[in-house]
């Protein structure tokens, strides 16, 4: 499932946070089943996003743009392709326009695990991580290697699992009816070691797709808040395929008949590798990082995911302002003939 990685923070996702969610019943050609009869479902899709909850005190204005996510079967493994544009408007300095990509490969054996990220602000590259990660077994002890931001090797502890894996352990969770999983993540989108990810499922009594709306701003405290300031410019559009309406996806073959759950997901992150940081860096930023980690989540994630993988809708709630994305298009990506 698809993930928003900012400058301040990462998400999803799953996924990737919306890479990590995959299908349960839904039989189709270029699926890969695996245990327990879970299943994910190669497709694209395209997410408007928006501003939807900001405090008083945020020097936030507003912030618009699209997120786009392509997940493909490579045959012995599955290639996610995640890109956003963003623009963020501010009250006390100039809006700023906030691009991400975000590209990776798994292994469906749960082996190896290849990963690229690179972040722009106005155009001018803030981060940038390439690398891959490697083990013998598929919860097995590993090494990650980085290329970049440069050249290291950090180990890579067992029972920690990739996206894949954990979109697989989540839809074995809300099929046999549990309403709570944590289990630690590896996704290479930051430095950190490991990701804690806690996850709460509700089932949905019916199929739910959110209708296509603008998403209006709300402002903590205020009955009737003004209107948004909006982006004088809009962010690069990612793609300019028509946006469907809410008819025309209920009736798409991604939509229609599916099961559907309600997430919400809280994200942890570990410290940094000691190998990834200058010696200066040691310490007690280390210390207060853990001791930081372990109160308050970096930011929590609800979204609505349908049993073939599909996100139809998701929040990112931060602790000064939440973003909401809808869904504007979605396809099935048909893979190869392996």
């Amino acid at each position: 499932m698809p993930k928003m990685i900012l400058t301040r923070a990462r998400v999803l996702l799953v996924f990737c946070v919306l890479c990590v969610l995959g299908a349960t019943l839904y039989v189709a050609r270029d699926m890969w089943m695996g245990p327990s009869q879970v299943a994910i479902v190669p497709h694209e899709a395209l997410y408007q996003v928006r501003l939807s909850k900001l405090h008083q005190t945020n020097t936030l204005a507003a912030a618009s743009g699209q997120m786009s996510y392509r997940l493909a079967d490579a045959c012995d493994g599955w290639n996610v392709a995640q890109k956003f544009n963003l623009v963020f408007v501010y009250t006390e300095s100039p809006s700023a326009l906030i691009s991400s990509d975000y590209n990776t490969f798994e292994s469906k054996d749960g082996r190896r695990y290849q990963f690229s990220t690179r972040r722009t602000r106005d155009g001018q590259v803030t981060d940038e991580i390439l690398g891959r990660a490697e083990r013998r077994d598929p919860l097995g002890n590993g090494v990650v290697i980085y290329q970049k931001p440069k050249e290291a090797e950090v180990p890579l502890a067992a029972n920690i699992l990739f996206p894949t894996q954990h979109t697989l352990e989540l839809l074995r969770a809300a099929l046999a009816g549990k309403q709570w999983i944590s289990k630690p993540i590896f996704d290479g989108s930051d430095l950190a070691i490991s990701t804690d990810v806690n996850s709460f499922i509700k089932k949905l009594n019916k199929p739910y797709l959110a209708k296509v709306k603008e998403i209006v701003p709300i402002v903590e405290g205020v009955e009737d808040p003004e209107a948004p300031v909006l982006a004088e410019e809009p962010a690069e559009l990612l793609s300019h395929a028509t946006p469907m309406t809410a008819e025309e996806m209920n009736e798409s073959p991604l939509i229609k008949g599916t099961r559907a759950w309600r997430l919400r997901m809280a994200f942890y992150s570990g410290p940094e590798a000691a190998a990834m940081k200058d010696s200066e860096e040691q310490g007690e930023e280390d210390a207060a990082q853990e001791e930081e980690m372990t109160l308050v989540p970096d930011y929590e994630m609800t979204m609505v995911i349908h049993s073939n993988g599909l996100v139809s809708q998701f929040t990112l709630d931060y602790s000064d302002f939440s973003l909401e994305a809808r869904l504007l298009s979605l396809a099935e990506v048909v893979g190869n003939s392996c």
